[in-house]
């Protein structure tokens, strides 16, 4: 039974401090941290269970899990106020000396803008393998791509989440090639058991077909609301729902602290008929809305590096209809429904009427019960768990620092 399963809503929060690892399925256990050097943001592997929380944290959370799980000795700095521990993971605020961390086999900094590479290389020592996991894409006119070039000059290992992000850093920073890993995204644990083996997925869709938009606001809301309206206008039984929000985003945030420019685009949504909007919520609560939706209508806006919301979604059993921007057709793996983005503003209704148009055909096969529906939707599912789980994203994380490690090694 895989560790997801078993784990099943992510496991309990302990109140005793963890065993040190042994007989774990890796050869050696080894000292891992994970860190978020934003003090502002204090999250733990519960919180995902009962708060939003954005992408990279998650993700963050679920491999410290995974990897707890493995037998290793897991240690999460963030920006919580005390000591606790959950499931394996010992999580601790994040510590004023730096070179606190120089004990660490291994460092994984999520958010690296926020911290000197360079700075904590130097108080650490050459020992521990450091990784940034990096899951934006990089633009030489952000102000922080000095932290971007102490990676370049080997200070850490930079670490894409997908072969196409790892192409954009190269094309827009070449001296990072030789410092560039891969290591993908994966679903969250309540996505890993939504369907029995011999159910009928398609059965366990709305009538009508539910269609969800389940991404962050800046991704493709508005443009997702104006393919909708166009569809509504043939399928006035049509109804989106609107997971999106910027509730999952650090306190800290812009966009979260102030969100005025994104009124007129939220007011639209309530204006339109046959819109829903419960917001961003906790993975519980997603997957179970995913679980009865048939389409996520996502016209993404983004070069997505790895989307995360289209794993899930396809792990839950629906269509994803998408533009192929960044990693979107490599995150789909072959499945879901690709239309042609718009090259420019005057392509933009047409592109709309497309998408629409596209959205009307997805779910007039569940209208009529289509027979290939179900093997779609299984093959899809099944995809998910054998491929895309954070147990194997554990395996290739243990490879991964193996790797930096021997090269690291090579080079001293």
């Amino acid at each position: 039974m895989t560790s997801e399963r078993r784990r099943g809503t992510l496991g309990r929060l302990s109140h005793a401090p963890p065993k040190d690892p042994s007989g774990g399925l890796f050869p050696s256990a080894m000292r891992i941290a994970f860190l978020n050097p934003n003090s502002g943001h204090a999250y733990d592997p519960q919180t995902p269970k009962v708060a939003p929380l954005a992408g990279a944290e998650s993700a963050q959370l679920y491999l410290a899990l995974a990897m707890a799980d493995r037998g290793h000795d897991v240690i999460l700095f963030t920006g919580s106020l005390g000591e606790r521990w959950f499931d394996g993971v010992t999580c601790r605020p994040l510590p004023m000396d730096l070179t606190g961390y120089g004990h660490f086999d291994a460092i994984l900094v999520t958010h690296h803008r926020r911290l000197s590479m360079a700075n904590l290389r130097r108080a650490i020592g050459p020992k521990p393998v450091l990784l940034a996991w990096e899951h934006d894409c990089f633009r030489p006119s952000m102000p922080y791509v000095e932290r971007v070039a102490e990676i370049g000059r080997g200070a850490a290992w930079i670490v894409a989440v997908s072969d196409w992000h790892r192409r954009w850093m190269i094309r827009t920073y070449p001296y990072l090639e030789p410092r560039l890993l891969v290591l993908r995204n994966a679903i969250a644990p309540e996505f890993c058991n939504l369907f029995a083996p011999d159910e009928n997925i398609p059965a366990a869709k709305l009538d009508p077909p539910l269609l969800t938009y389940a991404s962050a606001p800046r991704a493709g809301l508005e443009r997702a609301i104006e393919a909708f309206r166009i569809l509504r206008a043939t399928r006035p039984d049509a109804h989106l729902r609107l997971h999106s929000s910027f509730e999952h985003y650090p306190p800290d945030d812009p966009l979260r602290r102030d969100q005025t420019q994104w009124q007129a685009v939220f007011d639209l949504a309530r204006d339109t008929p046959g819109i829903a909007m419960p917001g961003t919520v906790p993975r519980p609560a997603l997957a179970r809305s995913l679980r009865e939706t048939a389409i996520l209508f996502y016209p993404n806006t983004i070069k997505e590096t790895s989307s995360i919301a289209c794993m899930e979604a396809l792990a839950a059993g629906a269509i994803v209809l998408s533009h192929p921007n960044g990693a979107i057709p490599e995150t789909l793996a072959g499945f879901g429904t690709l239309i042609p983005a718009p090259s420019g503003m005057d392509e933009v209704p047409e592109a709309n009427r497309r998408f629409a148009d596209a959205a009307r055909e997805l779910m007039g096969m569940f209208d009529r019960c289509d027979p290939t529906l179900q093997l779609r939707l299984r093959s899809q599912v099944d995809y998910m768990l054998a491929n895309c789980t954070w147990s194997v994203r554990a395996a290739e994380a243990e490879a991964l620092i193996d790797e930096a490690r021997r090269r690291d090694d090579a080079v001293r």
